[in-house]
Order: C-alpha cells, then sequence, then structure tokens
C-alpha cells in the first residue's frame, strides 16, 4: 500500500499495491480514490525484481483461508471501508453472531468480513474484542482516514516509513525498498547496538536495521489523518 499526500498536507489518494508478483505476470495496481476504484495493469519492476514469490496469479485469493469464495477476496471492499488482511480472527464465529444481533448483515463466512464489520460498529477499539494473530489495514473513504493495527504479540510483521509525504507500509522491509524512489539506508546505530546488547534490543524502540523505516509494535495501532503524523498507541499490556 502506498499512501499519497499532495498539496497542502490534504490527502490524495491511497494505493493498494497487489499481484502475483512473479516474472510472468504484470503487476496489478488497484488505487483507491475518495470516488471510485480503478483498477489498472501497472507494473512495478522494482518490487517485481526484489521480490519473488511462487504463487498463483490471484493475489486476494492468497489471503483467503477460512472462506475461499471470490466474494471473501482482497482488498475487502464493503461501503466506505476498504480493508487487505493477514492473520486469522480466532473468535469471528462469536463476534459474528454479536454483530447480527446489532443489525449486521453478512455477505461471505470469512473473518475478514467480521473484522472490517467489527470495526464499523466499534472504530478502533474493534482491537479490543480480537482474539487472534494479525496485520491489517483499513482505509475509510468517507474521512480519507487509514487505520493500521498489529496483534497482540507481534505475530504478524508490519513495517512503515515515509518518504517525501508519501506513507508507504508493508509486510516486510525490501518491499518498502523497492516502493521507495530511493534506497533504504542502512541504521548503523541499530546494528552497532544489536552486536552490542544482542536480540532483545531489537524491540525497545520500534527503529530497524533500516533509517526512517519502524515496525509497528505489537499490540498498537496507528490512526492516520495526514501522511506525515503518524502516532502509534499501545492497545493492550499483559495484565501480570
Amino acid at each position: 500500500w502506498e499512501w499519497m499526500s499532495q498539496g497542502g498536507g490534504r490527502v490524495d489518494r491511497l494505493s493498494v499495491w497487489v499481484g502475483s508478483l512473479s516474472s510472468k505476470n504484470p503487476r496489478r495496481c488497484i488505487r483507491i480514490g475518495r470516488k471510485k476504484i480503478i483498477a489498472s495493469i501497472e507494473g512495478i519492476p522494482s518490487v517485481a525484481q526484489s521480490v519473488s514469490f511462487e504463487r498463483p496469479p490471484d493475489f486476494g485469493a492468497w489471503l483467503s483461508i477460512i472462506d475461499p469464495d471470490q466474494r471473501a477476496n482482497q482488498p475487502f471492499k464493503r461501503g466506505n471501508l476498504v480493508l487487505i488482511f493477514n492473520g486469522e480472527i480466532y473468535n469471528y464465529r462469536e463476534l459474528r453472531a454479536s454483530l447480527q444481533k446489532y443489525g449486521a448483515k453478512f455477505e461471505t463466512k470469512s473473518d475478514t468480513e467480521v473484522l472490517l464489520e467489527s470495526y464499523r460498529k466499534w472504530g478502533k477499539d474493534c482491537v479490543n474484542h480480537f482474539e487472534g494473530m494479525w496485520a491489517f489495514a483499513i482505509y475509510n473513504k468517507s474521512n480519507n482516514h487509514l487505520f493500521l493495527s498489529r496483534d497482540r504479540f507481534g505475530e504478524k510483521p508490519l513495517f512503515y516509513t515515509i518518504r517525501n509525504h508519501v506513507f508507504h507500509f508493508a509486510s516486510e522491509p525490501k518491499i518498502l525498498d523497492a516502493l521507495c524512489a530511493t534506497p533504504l539506508e542502512v541504521n548503523i546505530d541499530k546494528v552497532r547496538t544489536y552486536l552490542v546488547n544482542g536480540f532483545r534490543s531489537l524491540f525497545k524502540d520500534g527503529q530497524t536495521f533500516f533509517k526512517g523505516v519502524f515496525e509497528l509494535n505489537p499490540a498498537s495501532y496507528l490512526t492516520i489523518a495526514e501522511p506525515d503524523k503518524v502516532t502509534p498507541k499501545i492497545y493492550w499490556k499483559p495484565s501480570y
């Protein structure tokens, strides 16, 4: 995903980069604008060269585990909300039943739709209702806000960076390196800290081995109205 701001900090568009990322197929770009969704066949050669996947051509189906029906494919769109989701919500059946009591209507059997409807009902507090592992992003076309979250123990990765007023996020730094106009620089201070203090030092400040690239900490979320204003918030801590 690539979130861009143009002119006075106004958010212009959110782009979701999806595709098979194989050498034989063109990359597919789905741009989600304020008023419409435009699907186009646009290549990102640098991404293709830096990432190699042996996958079927239908990217949306990769993330469909519980419900393989095409209606559950991603990016998952319902009304003014668009979701991209990696993981599994273990208690989705219980949440589905609760949401139906509030009048929610479901078209699939997927936990993806339950996640999205949970956000529609509870907003950012939806994460407190989830049991599972996840990294997801929800774009609200009504207010042009982007919401990202990661599960309590960080089982699913989520990295982000801001370059030239553009907010990028991905599941691994090499995707960010391919999306950014300039190559990522090695964070020498982080490397030095790791060599001196060991593995545990990696998780203290959210920084990574690359300058300007941050990992969203476990049990945290981001609500972004402008790409340059990013303040992660913790939604859960162990009670012991």
